[in-house]
C-alpha cells in the first residue's frame, strides 16, 4: 500500500512540511524514533503504519490514501 502512494511519501524526518508514511517494522530500527523496549511495537503489532500530515490539501491526501488502497 505505501508504495501505491503518489502524494504522501515513506520517511520518518518529521522535520519536513509534506506527509510522510511509515510501517511500525521500520519505526522500531529508527534512531529517532526507538518505540522498541516499551512494549508499544508489541501491543500495537507489526502491521501498523504511521502518518504525519503536512500541507497538502487534506482532499488530496485523502484521494492518495483511497486510491493506494484501492477504494478509489
Amino acid at each position: 500500500m505505501i508504495s501505491r502512494l503518489r502524494l504522501i511519501q515513506s520517511g520518518v524526518n518529521l522535520a519536513e512540511v509534506g506527509s510522510l508514511i511509515c510501517h511500525s517494522a521500520r519505526l522500531t530500527s529508527t534512531r529517532h524514533l526507538s518505540l522498541s523496549g516499551g512494549g508499544l511495537c508489541d501491543a500495537l503489532g507489526d502491521d501498523v503504519i504511521r502518518c504525519s500530515v503536512g500541507l497538502e490539501d487534506a482532499e488530496d491526501l485523502i484521494e492518495d490514501i483511497l486510491e493506494a488502497l484501492d477504494f478509489g
